[in-house]
């Protein structure tokens, strides 16, 4: 698969992208000089800002990075932490109040509906140099509303593309007498069925274990269609914006998916289990109690699980490998990370009391060199230590992703850039690539072998129709794809109902997103 220029994905609501830093090598210089702060003069600006916030975020007691973002950029900011099952609920009851933030981090969608946030286009070209210069021209685009246009918030940067990898149960394959990773399709699906008929466990027991765990959206790239979410929008390789039912390859996807669960080699949970599931989604507890031969999901899970199997299974290795070769044209595709994440929306209390340049210039800070630093790697000789061009962040830190967060390090319910550097030196827990255990060496190939494979992640346009109607039309598509693939419908009755569906709203949806696309990916 030609590889194409990386476009950023995310829902609306959901946004954002990096350059690097400190022991990563930057972009772009910050421009300008010194990094903008907040309000100029003798006090610190003051200014409330109210977010969702889940674990490991939600159990910081003591967040060094904030506290120090505030003291250099000269500010006192008034945190309102909501728990992100509530937060919209609490947006609602707070737009309804004569008390509104100065910024709320999320709800876009609500905000946006309600007029409660404000464009900050020109505010950034006179205040927010250093924001702006951390996105490409592509990703620039995804900042703007596809309605006006308009840039209404300040995204998280996650400046890595890895995340997901195909994973295998290296000791199942060897019980099963495979020696060699499984390359083409008709090869995974002999490794599967090996694992199905065989006693892949060494325990006896045919019957406790799936040789692969995970949604059927998970499968579409194997086929060329580029999903990446459990809606099935994607861009094709011509670069239009669609739905994968609408796909040339999708045929004979469906006919795929219904041939392997007629075999047992489908995961019987498949609709409510998986990477993009937004159901059940247990997914890791299938594959941490020793179940699942194969899956794709993070890349982390291949060093989670072998060390959870381990105490069980001595003989347990979970093993990253490429993903499966199109049976219909040899590609191999994996998504990519998203990048943006969030978004920091301004309110009209912002720009009612006239705060809302001197909050945009203290956001500029955190985006500048300095803020970017310890955003990413914490506070020098206490989080991190700098030696040359390279600063490595110290233990605790390092040892976890939850230890860094909880102290302020990446700490994504407020908007920053995070670097690659420090992402991987978390995620290898401050080792070098040739001194990891074998476990954490798989989540590593697993994060970095999948360079060549990856596509970027398409974003879900909350148009004024899939508002209105996805609710209802969406859930009934996947409700079709089920009863196709377990044979309660034909493919012809699924293909005849899903057509119906484009009266009754999709189309209207399938339309409008592909206006929204074009004005973001110009």
């Amino acid at each position: 698969m030609k590889r194409k220029t990386r476009l950023l994905a995310l829902l609306l609501t959901v946004m954002v992208l990096g350059s690097s830093l400190v022991g990563c090598g930057s972009k772009k210089e910050t421009e300008g000089g010194e990094a903008d702060t907040g309000k100029k003069g003798d006090g610190p600006l003051e200014f409330t800002y109210m977010s969702a916030i889940s674990e490991p975020f939600a159990s910081s007691t003591d967040n060094m990075v904030l506290k120090e973002l505030e003291k250099r950029g000269n500010v006192k900011i008034n945190y309102i932490w909501v728990p992100a099952a509530s937060f919209n609920d609490k947006v609602a009851t707070t737009l309804a109040s004569d008390d509104i933030p100065e910024v709320i981090n999320g709800a876009t969608s609500l905000l946006l509906d309600q007029e409660a946030i404000v464009p900050i286009d020109d505010v950034l070209e006179t205040n927010g140099k250093n924001i702006l210069s951390r996105f490409t021209e592509d990703q620039f685009a995804f900042l703007r509303n596809p309605k006006d246009g308009k840039i209404y918030g300040i995204p998280t940067i996650v400046d890595l593309p890895y995340s997901f990898s195909w994973t295998v149960r290296d000791d199942w394959m060897k019980n099963v007498g495979i020696t060699k990773d499984p390359e083409t399709w008709d090869e995974w699906k002999a490794m599967w069925k090996a694992f199905k008929d065989k006693d892949a466990k060494k325990d006896g027991n045919k019957s406790q274990k799936l040789p692969y765990v995970g949604d059927v959206y998970s499968l579409m790239p194997v086929f060329g269609m580029n999903v990446a979410n459990n809606t099935g929008f994607m861009v094709d390789d011509n670069g239009t914006y669609m739905l994968a039912y609408d796909h040339p390859n999708f045929p004979k996807f469906l006919d795929e998916m219904r041939a392997l669960y007629k075999d047992g080699l489908l995961d019987p949970e498949f609709m409510t289990r998986g990477t993009w599931s937004d159901k059940g989604n247990n997914l890791d507890d299938a594959i941490n109690a020793g179940l699942a031969g194969s899956w794709m999901s993070w890349a982390a899970s291949a060093r989670d699980a072998a060390i959870l199997i381990k105490e069980t299974v001595p003989d347990v290795f979970c093993k990253a490998v490429a993903p499966p070769k199109s049976p219909i044209d040899g590609s191999q595709r994996i998504a990519s990370r998203n990048k943006l994440y969030n978004s920091a929306n301004f309110t009209v209390a912002a720009e009612k009391n006239g705060k809302l340049k001197d909050i945009i210039s203290y956001y500029n800070f955190v985006f500048s060199d300095e803020g970017v630093k310890l955003a990413s790697y914490g506070i020098e000789g206490t989080q991190c230590k700098t030696e040359g061009d390279k600063t490595k962040i110290l233990s605790p830190y390092v040892d976890n992703f939850g230890n860094a967060r909880k102290s302020g390090i990446n700490f994504t319910p407020s908007p920053h850039m995070f670097t690659g550097d420090a992402y991987m030196q978390i995620a290898l827990t401050g080792k070098e690539p040739g001194e990891l255990d074998k476990y954490t060496e798989q989540f590593y190939n697993g994060l970095v072998k999948n360079d060549p494979y990856l596509f970027d992640p398409i974003p879900v346009f909350q148009t004024d129709a899939y508002v209105a109607k996805s609710a209802q039309i969406m859930p009934k598509i996947e409700s079709l794809l089920a009863e196709c693939i377990v044979g309660k419908i034909s493919t012809d009755d699924f293909f005849k109902q899903y057509n119906a569906l484009k009266g009754q709203g999709l189309q209207d949806i399938i339309d409008q997103a592909q206006e929204a696309y074009k004005k973001v990916a110009k």
